[in-house]
């Protein structure tokens, strides 16, 4: 996709640090890490969890959960032979999750309690792994060699933004809109974070192309309204907003079922929530959100 664009349209190694307006008001500038400036028509915020686009737009700083990530690969040369899906199984309080990429490499991740896991471990691979073995012990031995024989791994604290945050936040203003985690970072409880950056990318194309691309009458050429950007960018967080929300909503009540500190009481209330109305066991992943 990068070689279909002008030369010098994408740059690497730039964090946002800081948007202001142009002296008209009207186009937003970013402030990069390295104290240059990017002036710009409009600004589609894609700059993650700790977004600083969203910190212009207002809203509120993601939180935490108490249980964090470790995600790893593990490569089996002669084929791992297992069926192609995902597969979950719960102990306690640990989470324990494998899924094929293809018939030699195995994709895996385990949660556990975030209080429980020492920050320095990161920094030392080989007890990195030895405590990752450690916390899953008690599962079976396939699992437990799964994770020992891992090619790489990273451990992660999860963050996510609530629902209500997604309901009534305001994700655009003027020529700036978010997307991707900036916009609705959530748990990789029902693994449907790259599916909801793909769709905002295909919604957010469809407001663009409609709301803003113009045709010359008498050269047939088309150009951008760079004025319709906030009209555009209305549609598409309008479009997007319930089924986020929706989706937030299933995945943070997963995510709560496997905190430490919940009750036997509150694990049958969120338990009853998911039933009563996510019916569907699989519906989220059959949202269709239109053609581009």
């Amino acid at each position: 996709m990068a070689k279909e664009l002008p030369p010098g349209t994408t740059r690497f190694g730039c964090r946002v640090v800081a948007i202001t307006l142009d002296p008209s008001g009207s186009y937003p500038m970013l402030k990069l890490h390295d104290g240059s400036v990017i002036k710009s028509k409009i600004v589609i915020g894609c700059d993650g969890a700790n977004s600083a686009i969203s910190r212009y737009l207002g809203l509120k700083p993601t939180k935490v959960y108490e249980i964090c990530a470790t995600r790893g690969f593990t490569n089996y040369p002669t084929g791992h032979g297992l069926n192609n899906e995902l597969t979950r199984i719960r102990k306690g309080k640990i989470i324990v999750g494998r899924a094929p990429v293809d018939d030699n490499l195995v994709y895996w991740f385990v949660g556990e309690n975030r209080a429980a896991r020492d920050s320095d471990l990161s920094q030392d691979v080989e007890l990195f792994g030895q405590s990752t073995v450690k916390t899953i012990k008690s599962m079976d031995p396939e699992i437990v060699e799964m994770i020992k024989n891992n090619d790489t791994s990273l451990t992660s604290i999860l963050r996510y933004r609530h629902p209500w945050d997604i309901l009534f936040c305001n994700f655009s203003k003027g020529n700036v809109v978010l997307a991707g985690d900036a916009m609705h970072v959530m748990g990789p409880f029902v693994e449907q974070g790259g599916s909801t950056a793909i769709e905002d990318a295909v919604v957010l194309a469809r407001c663009i192309s409609r709301t803003m691309c113009g045709v010359d009458p008498t050269s047939g050429e088309q150009f951008m309204m760079w004025e319709q950007a906030a009209v555009a960018f209305e549609q598409y967080v309008r479009n997007r907003r319930r089924r986020l929300f929706w989706l937030a909503l299933r995945i943070h009540l997963i995510g709560l079922l496997g905190e430490p500190s919940t009750s036997t009481l509150a694990c049958f209330i969120y338990s009853s929530l998911l039933v009563l109305l996510f019916h569907n066991f699989y519906g989220h992943a059959q949202y269709d959100c239109g053609n581009l």
